[in-house]
């Protein structure tokens, strides 16, 4: 199933039936509420999917966006905080989202379980690629450096993700939502590869919490040599949620849309689990047009029946 996430135009609408309705033209009826989304939103989302005009499949943490936060995405409002009062209002945000998602009928909250305290190695590596040094003494140097420094603060950051993950997980499951963790896109954010794994192992015993794949987010990574996508893409096939599909261009520009950059789909699709979820999660920067120029071809592709994995 394709959905589209509202980052796309969340923006550019104070209405929600207005927001949703730019969405349908592009032919998509499945939504993911990005995280940002605004309260005055809200209602109209109620509107449309009460009407049976929308079906909204996932909200993105945190969302509607607390009103006392400036901004989204990293930051100091995050459950793997190491401050505790901040992780509390954190884990008080994540608990509104639930609960927004069960009001609006939807199957899977998605969680960036926030930074690790390590700063600026990723930014760095990539501009030492986009400088032509991928792979070069100091490239290297750089991230062996960054991949100890990110291995001493792991055991802490975990510890903090399992406390706010034992508080979250029974919240819940009283109310239906599945708790779908998503990797980070570098050695800043958590989890790592291993440590979603341990974490995955911990807690997705009864299903309610799973693994969300970033593709965009995963690419990045690949492109550093930190990981192989389809390697780690088969190994978390029995406990995927669904995925956020947007394109790379090299090495690091994300939120393109599918199919216009470097990922390779077509090896990557078949390896999903039928009615797995996929949500168009592409940047505002680009137009309508753009996207309905490709999600025909994306239809054509990767519609079920199309696919086989290999």
């Amino acid at each position: 199933m394709t959905a589209i996430s509202t980052l796309w135009n969340c923006d550019r609408h104070t209405d929600g039936e207005a927001l949703l309705s730019e969405l349908r033209t592009l032919g998509l009826t499945a939504i993911e509420v990005s995280a940002g989304a605004k309260i005055s939103q809200f209602p109209g989302f109620r509107r449309v999917l009460h009407a049976g005009r929308i079906r909204v499949v996932s909200l993105a943490n945190f969302s509607p966006l607390p009103i006392d936060s400036p901004v989204v995405g990293l930051g100091e409002g995050q459950l793997t905080s190491s401050t505790g009062a901040l992780r509390e209002r954190a884990l008080d945000w994540t608990r509104i989202t639930i609960d927004y998602a069960a009001s609006l009928e939807a199957s899977f909250v998605v969680l960036q379980l926030g930074p690790t305290g390590l700063r600026g190695v990723t930014r760095e590596l990539f501009r030492q690629v986009r400088a032509g040094g991928l792979h070069s003494r100091r490239f290297v140097a750089t991230k062996l450096d960054g991949i100890r420094e990110r291995e001493q603060l792991g055991e802490a950051w975990l510890g903090r993700a399992r406390r706010s993950l034992e508080n979250l997980v029974p919240f819940a499951a009283a109310r239906g939502i599945r708790l779908a963790l998503s990797g980070g896109e570098g050695l800043e954010e958590g989890p790592t590869e291993e440590e979603m794994t341990r974490l995955l192992s911990e807690f997705g015993r009864d299903g309610t919490v799973g693994y969300w794949h970033d593709f965009a987010g995963t690419q990045k990574k690949a492109n550093l040599g930190f990981l192989d996508h389809a390697q780690w893409l088969t190994e978390r096939r029995g406990q995927l949620f669904g995925c956020h599909a947007s394109d790379v261009k090299w090495p690091d520009a994300g939120g393109c849309v599918p199919l216009s950059g470097m990922i390779d789909f077509e090896t990557l699709m078949p390896l999903l689990p039928p009615g797995c979820p996929v949500v168009w999660n592409v940047a505002p920067r680009h137009r309508a047009a753009e996207l309905r120029q490709m999600l025909p071809a994306w239809e054509e592709r990767f519609s079920p029946g199309r696919m086989t994995a290999s």
